[in-house]
């Protein structure tokens, strides 16, 4: 029987899992490398491998309770990923002297993302006339789903059998803004951040767009909407796999217009407005990272892929997360060990 331990060579977290084949259910071993990186100065920024490395984590980290708070760090193993997750996690920062509005953007390479900011602000009703009040100053907002739109309306709605249910936003259920009736609108506040081209509008409207830099929970809209149906019939198929309409979309946690198709070694990183003074610009590290995993009676060797950039500007730092796997249906118990080294250039 295999003892599945790995043998790492590097200064980065590693950690494993065994995850069940889309298709045909059989096992899949699959490892993952996190590269955690402090980022001195700011134009352009040093970086250096951080003594403090982030974990690879098994499983989803939230900001307080799963049902009530939005997440912080999603399962960082998954089956695959087709795009790679650029995540920011940090504060909106108005330089200089408090604001009422500004903007944040990040840059990666011909990629960017714009989004305004606002202080808060609420809708109020005057002689019949529902409109939004100016926004306050403020120093710096948290850049989380619990500042941009969606949330729960405090009015119910009937399910197939009757029954009164929450009505909820699905793409953001923690958010604010989002109400089923104009009467409930009245003291609302406003999310702090918006797109350019979209400005929150009253009611439940699905023009009001989620706009945040975080990962999104397997639960939440979009992601949930590529996990398949799981009906009667697939129930009864006795199937290991995931159901035939599953989208491998499902695994990025982005936002999908923070999905990148590839990105190149060494490309250059900007951030606006994400730092006190204002500006923050670095370049990713070109790393390389190899595995040799003894299976059976060879050994394979493979490579990692990158499959997230998750940026926090905070501290400031910058992780990186390579993933492997090896397809070993009845042949998991004669895993024995995988040796991970790797290449580093900054």
């Amino acid at each position: 029987m295999g003892i599945w331990k790995l043998k790492n060579k590097t200064p980065f977290n590693a950690d494993y899992c065994f995850y069940r084949d889309d298709v045909d259910g059989g096992e899949v071993w699959i490892i993952g490398v996190k590269a955690t990186f402090d980022i001195k100065g700011d134009n352009p920024g040093e970086l250096s491998i951080s003594d403090e490395q982030v974990n690879v984590f098994l499983s989803p980290e939230y900001r307080g309770d799963e049902n009530r708070s939005s997440l912080l760090y999603d399962s960082d193993l998954v089956l695959r990923k087709d795009y790679v997750d650029i995540i920011v996690n940090g504060h909106a920062h108005a330089v200089g002297q408090p604001v009422t509005n500004s903007m944040v953007c990040v840059e990666v390479g011909k990629w960017s993302k714009t989004l305004n900011v606002f202080g808060e602000r609420y809708w109020i009703r005057e002689l019949g006339v529902i409109y939004k009040t100016d926004p306050q100053k403020f120093d710096k907002i948290p850049i989380i789903y619990e500042n941009a739109y969606g949330g729960l309306s405090e009015f119910e709605q009937p399910d197939k059998n009757g029954n009164p249910t929450p009505l909820f936003d699905i793409r953001n259920p923690v958010g604010r803004g989002f109400r089923k009736k104009r009467k409930e609108l009245i003291r609302c506040r406003l999310p702090n951040f918006e797109y350019p081209d979209c400005k929150t509008t009253t009611g439940k409207s699905k023009r009001n767009r989620v706009a945040c830099f975080g990962a999104i929970p397997a639960h939440w809209s979009p992601r949930i909407n590529f996990a398949g149906t799981y009906d009667d019939d697939f129930l009864t198929s006795k199937s290991l796999g995931r159901p035939g309409d599953f989208d491998s979309r499902y695994y990025n946690s982005a936002p999908v217009d923070q999905q990148l198709k590839n990105i190149e070694d060494g490309i250059g990183v900007r951030l606006t407005n994400l730092t006190p003074n204002g500006k923050l610009i670095f370049y990713l590290p070109i790393v390389q990272v190899f595995f040799k995993t003894w299976l059976k009676d060879r050994f394979i060797k493979h490579r990692g892929t990158l499959h997230s950039v998750i940026i926090e500007p905070d501290y400031p730092r910058v992780s990186m997360l390579w993933q492997t796997s090896i397809k070993c249906q009845y042949q998991e118990h004669f895993i024995e060990d995988s040796l991970i080294t790797h290449d580093l250039r900054f």
